[in-house]
Order: structure tokens, then sequence, then C-alpha cells
């Protein structure tokens, strides 16, 4: 049975937003970069978004899916702009902690941690129109 396209649209979306980092943080590792939290554009607002449009075309904005998917969205959007952000200045404020130890107790530690973990509004607005735009594209091409 093959995967169905409500499933297949949103992965592509998340996964052209993730390859696009790579615009946009060039000076990265390839590999780090797929792998990353943060930066531009939003993957998750790219897949989430997805997910809500293509549930939207095919079910209508007045289903319960397209309601759990909305309500995920916001919820796990609002986290990335808001919790992680807040989890980027503690993982700064650490470093500069860690900094300041002798090389032996830095060495007991973990190495540093990462602190570009959130997003700006301009990710997840560029995201969500990933998200969004290329939907409606595949969506329309699949059927």
């Amino acid at each position: 049975m093959p995967i169905p396209y409500f499933i297949i649209i949103p992965i592509i979306c998340g996964l052209v937003a993730q390859l696009l980092k790579l615009v946009f943080k060039p000076r990265k590792l390839y590999l780090e970069t797929l792998i990353s939290y943060g930066g531009m554009p939003s993957s998750h607002a790219a897949l989430l978004t997805s997910l809500c449009t293509v549930i939207a075309l095919r079910q209508g904005i007045n289903s319960v899916a397209f309601a759990i998917a909305c309500v995920i969205t916001i919820i796990l959007l609002r986290d990335a702009f808001g919790l992680r952000i807040y989890l980027g200045k503690h993982g700064r404020t650490l470093n500069k902690l860690i900094a300041r130890l002798s090389k032996e107790e830095r060495r007991k530690l973990p190495g540093h941690l990462e602190d570009q973990i959130g997003h700006r509004i301009s990710e997840i607005l560029a995201g969500t129109l990933i998200g969004v735009g290329l939907s409606l594209i595949l969506y329309y091409l699949f059927l």
C-alpha cells in the first residue's frame, strides 16, 4: 500500500525547509546544518502548516482533524518561538560561565551547549509560507 500523500506532502515541506537552511547557514558544516534546530526557515513551521493545509484541503476547515492539527501547530510553534528562545539564552549564559572555569573543571562537563535552538518570527513565517505554498502546489499535482 503506498504512503498517503497527506503524510508525504508535510514531510517533503519539512525537508525542503531544512535543506534551505544550507543557503542561510553556508559556513556551518553540512550535516550539522541538516540536523540543527532553529534558523531560517523553520522546518517545524513548514511541516506543521503543511499538515494543516493538506487536512483543510482534504477534509475542510470544519473537521476535527483540522482543529487538532491547528492546536498542535499553535502549541509547537509557540514553543519554538518562546521556550526554545528562552533555552537558547540559558545556553549562552551557561557557556559564558563554563568558559570561566579551569580546564580541569571544564573537562568534567559536557561540551559546548547549543544556543541557537529557537526561531525568530521571520523564520516561522518563512516556514509557514513554505508549508502552505508548497502544500498547495504538491496537493494539486498529486490529485
